[in-house]
């Protein structure tokens, strides 16, 4: 951005400079013509600057760094996609199990712990509240059973 203000002020500065100087020089005849001539020489000069010291490099840089950009820009696409989708599957499956336990009248907690590698799919689960023999043998069953916890890492507290 810097670059391109530059560019506009030089040319603004060139323009400027080109017409005082026909306008502090005014002759008539054939040194006026020459003098507008050389002038707009100079102002297509500071206009064409940025073409004539082009470079294949640059345009090599700026690829190279839209790439990495782009790059880093997926991986941080990917990262917020992975929390979401984590966040989804803890939510949904605590959820799942606040249900079946409602279902079975207990009054707990949950908190799912998830794989820490996509897929997330839940390794264990801690449960917390008091919870009748019946109640915690069905609902550990059903854990075990539709999540795919298996009881040892079912961790009851309470």
């Amino acid at each position: 951005m810097e670059s391109l203000k530059e560019y506009l002020l030089s040319v603004i500065v060139v323009s400027a400079f080109c017409a005082l100087i026909n306008s502090l020089l005014v002759q008539n005849g054939a040194s006026q013509r020459i003098l507008k001539l050389i002038s707009g020489i100079v102002i297509m000069i500071a206009v064409l600057r940025p073409l004539i010291s082009f470079e294949i490099y640059d345009i090599y840089t700026y690829i190279e760094s839209f790439c990495a950009d782009a790059s880093v820009r997926v991986q941080q696409g990917e990262k917020s996609f992975n929390e979401a989708s984590a966040a989804i599957i803890k939510e949904k499956t605590q959820a799942y199990i606040l249900d079946k336990a409602m279902s079975l009248d207990a009054d707990i907690a949950v908190d799912v712990v998830l794989d820490t590698n996509a897929p997330y799919v839940p390794v264990s689960v801690y449960l917390r509240g008091s919870v009748s023999p019946y109640a915690k043998k069905q609902l550990s069953d059903y854990i075990a059973e539709k999540l795919a916890i298996g009881k040892e890492a079912q961790i009851w507290i309470g």
